[in-house]
């Protein structure tokens, strides 16, 4: 089903995915005092504040690996960057977590990706 603030308020989609582009890698969550807090991946020198929590894990999303258009033309070395940004963590995060679509309509040989 199609929204019809495409188009009207750029506010659709498309501008969603354009925002998850330029955001790049994910998202830290911590369990501080029962409490779940959400930082940039790669925050806080690498730490993101994870020392005193309980708990931690990184939420990844929307990989779509297979779609090569705007705007994002190489999912393949976003997820890459993202998966470099989680081993360069300070604090290792206890799991992380990969929501929304994995690929996008995506064939069987545009799931390798390169070395």
């Amino acid at each position: 089903m199609r929204n019809t603030r495409d188009n009207d308020e750029g506010s659709g989609r498309r501008d969603f995915l354009k925002c998850m582009a330029w955001a790049g890698a994910g998202t830290l969550w911590l369990m501080k005092g029962g409490v779940l807090q959400a930082r940039t991946l790669g925050g806080d020198s690498g730490t993101g504040g994870a020392g005193d929590a309980t708990f931690s894990f990184v939420q990844i999303s929307d990989s779509h690996i297979g779609f090569h258009k705007e705007p994002n033309l190489d999912v393949a070395g976003t997820l890459q960057a993202s998966l470099a940004r989680i081993n360069a963590q300070t604090a290792r995060p206890d799991f992380v977590l990969h929501t929304g679509d994995l690929t996008h309509l995506s064939k069987p040989k545009e799931l390798r990706l390169p070395n």
